[in-house]
This record gives C-alpha cells, sequence and structure tokens, in this order.
C-alpha cells in the first residue's frame, strides 16, 4: 500500500509543480518495508524516486531498516536505500 500512497504524492507533486521549487527539492515519501505498521517518512527527489522504482519489483526504505529475508539491496544512499523483492 505504501507505494500507492508514494505514486500519488508524486502525481501531485507533479501536478502542483508550483510547490515544488525544482527537480532538487525533495519530497516526502512512506517507508515501502515490509513492516506493515511502518509510516516513518523517507525523502527522495522526484528523480530519485522514478530511478527507484524503474522496475516493479524494486522499493524504497529507510536505511536504517533490516531487509526482509527475501529482499536484496539494489542500492544504498545517504537518505534511502532501494530493494528487490519479489511479488
Amino acid at each position: 500500500m505504501a507505494r500507492e500512497v508514494n505514486e500519488r504524492v508524486l502525481e501531485v507533486a507533479r501536478t502542483f509543480g508550483e510547490l515544488v521549487p525544482s527537480e532538487s527539492s525533495l519530497l516526502t515519501f512512506v517507508c515501502e518495508c515490509t513492516r506493515t505498521q511502518c509510516y516513518e517518512r523517507v525523502e527522495l527527489t522526484a528523480a530519485e524516486f522514478e530511478e527507484a522504482h524503474a522496475a516493479d519489483d524494486r522499493y524504497v526504505l529507510l536505511p536504517s531498516h533490516d531487509l526482509a529475508p527475501d529482499e536484496t539491496e539494489v542500492l544504498r544512499a545517504e537518505r534511502y536505500l532501494v530493494v528487490s523483492r519479489p511479488d
């Protein structure tokens, strides 16, 4: 569900582009880890978010969150972690 919320955040940010000063501006998304009660926030630019989700099996997490046994780390950045997870 977090992924759907995040896609909507990006859609709204693009629709109201005047609220986002530049492509380098950070947007706040919901962590997409496997913990069902996780509502922590992770910040990415729109470009980072789109690149992270270039494949359907990719998810964005806070770098401090543990990977689930079936997840593989794809990219580690200062503010976020991208993992691959089988659907």
